[in-house]
């Protein structure tokens, strides 16, 4: 017999029908008809006798034995035992169950491990103060203009990743990466899931998408309004710092018009061409408006567009002309001073808090010549 029988029963007559209904020739054919099982006097239809038998005893298929452990598998019906010995692909239930016990006592383990070592990082979290006064002026600056966003949250609560999202108009996580990185916020694990942490390397790794952030509290005043004043009452004084924070403000928004226009273009734009026109956006920031520099993108995605539509270009061969094409454009401003367009905001393409920032502190936005910005800053950093 090619099927291991292990009884649930002593009654004689219902092993000798499990022995009858598993019973097979070397050839691995069944000897009896499920039908011929039954008694004639007996009322029972043929496909109950199966759930009679696994009733009455446990088989293993002796030709078909488990990857992992090399016992035989379990067969609960006639057409599962195999005609020749073969090792199974998978492992059996029981190695299965015995592998997910494991994993689930791992990560059991583990999740203690984590919350041991995140109620350390959390006494050390709340040991932490700053100096509001030495704040650098563009981190101030990024302050502001999320406290616009999530107040009163910044000075007294807790606030994640996607409080920041209208922030800028690409990239607004950046600016608060930067703030964590300086810093001047820092991760809350009370408030965060577990998933914002795990260990690597005996080291916490922190997942700043799911992370929880606070802004610690001022060493002279503590936490909460009287001290965040310190930030919002900042008479600025590095220009540079502040110059620099718009280029990277105003260079986000360009590249989010190139972005619009580019899918309406149906233009794919690889992360190549988004930093190549970033690099050439902040060189032509420094003379041109964001409001120019849109109309000159406008100019090299529909380029681009008509070149993807000959049978020479591929949309992406097309796509990469986008940068080379945008700063020839900014090039020959520069050498010529010919007359650029404006163009107006649209609708779906708001500011940020960061354009309005810049638009009530420095009286500048899209419409600003990138000189007339240099001075606008220079002169009120200065007061």
């Amino acid at each position: 017999m090619a099927v291991r029988l292990e009884f649930l029963t002593t009654n004689p007559d219902q092993i000798a029908l499990a022995t009858r209904y598993w019973a097979m020739n070397k050839e691995g054919a069944f000897l009896e008809k499920v039908k011929d099982l039954i008694p004639s006097q007996e009322k029972v239809l043929p496909s109950l006798v199966r759930l009679l038998v696994q009733q009455y005893c446990i088989a293993y298929d002796q030709n078909h034995i488990c990857t992992s452990c090399g016992f035989e598998l379990l067969v609960t019906k006639r057409t599962e035992p195999k005609k020749k010995f073969r090792v199974s692909k998978c492992p059996c239930t029981k190695c299965v169950e015995s592998e997910e016990l494991v994993e689930l006592e791992k990560k059991i383990a583990e999740r203690v491990r984590l919350r041991r070592r995140l109620r350390k990082h959390n006494q050390k979290i709340k040991l932490i103060k700053i100096t509001y006064d030495d704040i650098p002026d563009d981190a101030c600056f990024i302050l502001k203009a999320l406290d616009t966003l999530i107040s009163p949250r910044l000075d007294s609560g807790t606030f994640d990743m996607r409080d920041v999202e209208l922030m800028a108009p690409y990239e607004p996580m950046l600016y608060l990466r930067y703030l964590y990185g300086a810093g001047i916020i820092l991760d809350d694990p009370v408030d965060a899931s577990c998933a914002a942490y795990r260990i690597k390397d005996e080291n916490l790794m922190i997942n700043l998408i799911r992370a929880q952030f606070c802004l610690p509290p001022d060493r002279d005043g503590g936490k909460g309004k009287g001290s965040f004043k310190k930030i919002t009452d900042r008479v600025f004084t590095n220009a540079q710092a502040l110059q620099e924070l718009w280029f990277e403000y105003a260079s986000s928004d360009v590249v989010r018009y190139l972005l619009d226009q580019s899918k309406l273009c149906a233009l794919a734009l690889s992360q190549e061409i988004i930093s190549k026109v970033q690099r050439a956006t902040k060189v032509g920031l420094v003379f041109l408006s964001v409001s120019q520099l849109w109309f000159l993108i406008w100019v090299a995605v529909k380029n681009a567009a008509k070149l993807a539509c000959g049978a020479h270009y591929s949309g992406a061969k097309a796509a990469a002309k986008i940068p080379g094409d945008f700063r020839a454009q900014i090039e020959k401003y520069k050498r010529n001073g010919s007359f650029i367009r404006f163009l107006n905001r649209p609708e779906q393409h708001v500011p940020g808090a960061l354009g309005v920032a810049f638009a009530t502190v420095f009286e500048i936005d899209e419409y600003t010549s990138g000189a007339e910005v240099l001075k606008k800053i220079s002169i009120l950093s200065a007061v």
